[in-house]
């Protein structure tokens, strides 16, 4: 997230600390690192960060070079359902 509050890149990780770093002496060290949910599945996980980067613009507006979840996973479905309360807990 930048200073004005725009979300400019989502992603998952297992080791935040690792990953935190790596973004703040990396290409998005001009944004601020947000930890939305922890205690995921694999599969929450993978559904909330897709839904996520749906939410905030996708590739047109998020820095993010791929889409999370190709449409053409077979576990495409699958992910997102199980992703569902996750989701609606952060509203």
């Amino acid at each position: 997230m930048t200073k004005n509050g725009k979300v400019v890149y989502v992603g998952r990780t297992k080791n935040i600390v690792s990953r935190r770093n790596a973004h703040k002496w990396g290409k998005h060290r001009d944004a601020t690192f947000n930890v939305v949910k922890t205690n995921l599945t694999y599969a929450e996980a993978r559904g909330l960060e897709h839904k996520l980067y749906l939410k905030y613009g996708g590739k047109k507006k998020l820095r993010n070079i791929i889409r999370p979840i190709s449409r053409k996973n077979k576990k495409y479905k699958y992910y997102m359902s199980v992703s569902r309360n996750a989701y609606r807990s952060l509203k």
